[in-house]
């Protein structure tokens, strides 16, 4: 990857080293700091004959200065400020975003708060020059009211802003979201959750049969952008982590899935925040989660449609 230039190649990692969006919705800090293991959990991947290696390559987003000066503000006080960072946030994720996407790449992402996805999303519809869809596996569907961007309304901005169509929430905690969040997939047949407790305790789905269900939903009309979040995978540390939820294991079955529908133009895994685990375990968290992109990449070369 040193080797490369910067975009060259077809996977491209792109770390975004920012908390100013988690901060801005009262979560807990660290999503910042994680690029220094992110880099090294890199690079221990093999070069063999299971790994495109030639196939990668890699970007950045420079947003260290807004990060330092978001050291300043503290919510809820300094909400407001924190909120008009993240807009600048925003405006950065999207310009790399779109010229990746734009030269043909398919961006491999690390966060970061779950604020950029929305970014994310408007760069593939922009680039698309059509509404897109999203898969989201998180227990929260991040569409809280249009009060300023932070890590909890990314999905109500790209939808308000006619970005988003289909969207679908694979494990979404029933007792984590607010009544207003709820009432957005009301009457609504492009937006649909299927719930944590249908496979975790009352039986009505399995999470296979539920992902299945997902997949169909945003594999329709236009491509889609898969968002995972680290909230709710067990034991990860994140800005409100959980330790009922799924496994890794899941997260790459998710990964490897939606990479072979062919249909969808990036993976973005936010929200984990290494700083706030044992430092032994930091490593181990680093590689899974750069494990779950390369899921992703191994079902992109190897479609299911």
């Amino acid at each position: 990857l040193k080797q490369k230039n910067n975009s060259d190649g077809d996977y491209i990692f792109l770390l975004i080293p920012e908390d100013i969006g988690v901060r801005a919705n009262g979560g807990r800090s660290g999503a910042a700091s994680n690029s220094s293991l992110f880099y090294q959990a890199i690079s221990t991947i093999q070069v063999n004959e299971f790994i495109p290696a030639e196939k990668f390559g890699w970007s950045e987003v420079i947003v260290a200065d807004l990060q330092e000066l978001s050291q300043k503000y503290l919510y809820p006080k300094d909400k407001n400020e924190l909120r008009y960072l993240v807009e600048q946030v925003d405006e950065r994720v999207f310009e790399v975003i779109t010229n990746l996407i734009k030269n043909g790449k398919t961006p491999l992402v690390l966060g970061g708060g779950h604020n950029n996805a929305y970014p994310l999303l408007k760069a593939l519809s922009t680039v698309n020059k059509e509404k897109i869809h999203a898969l989201n596996l998180d227990p929260h569907p991040d569409c809280r009211n249009l009060e300023g961007r932070h890590s909890g309304n990314p999905f109500s901005y790209a939808k308000e802003n006619g970005f988003l169509k289909n969207y679908a929430v694979l494990g979404m905690h029933e007792n984590r979201l607010n009544e207003e969040s709820l009432k957005k997939f009301s009457n609504n047949p492009y937006w649909q959750y299927l719930p944590f407790e249908s496979w975790a305790y009352r039986g009505t789905s399995t999470f296979l049969k539920s992902l299945e269900i997902a997949l169909k939903h945003v594999c329709q009309t236009s491509v889609f952008g898969l968002e995972i979040c680290a909230d709710g995978i067990k034991n990860c540390p994140s800005s409100a982590a959980t330790q009922h939820g799924w496994s890794w294991e899941d997260v790459f079955n998710v990964a490897y899935q939606s990479g072979q529908t062919g249909r969808c133009d990036y993976i973005h895994l936010a929200e984990v925040a290494l700083p706030l685990i044992d430092p032994l375990m930091q490593m181990s968290v680093a590689k899974s989660s750069v494990a779950s992109l390369m899921a992703f990449v191994e079902g992109y070369e190897n479609p299911n449609f």
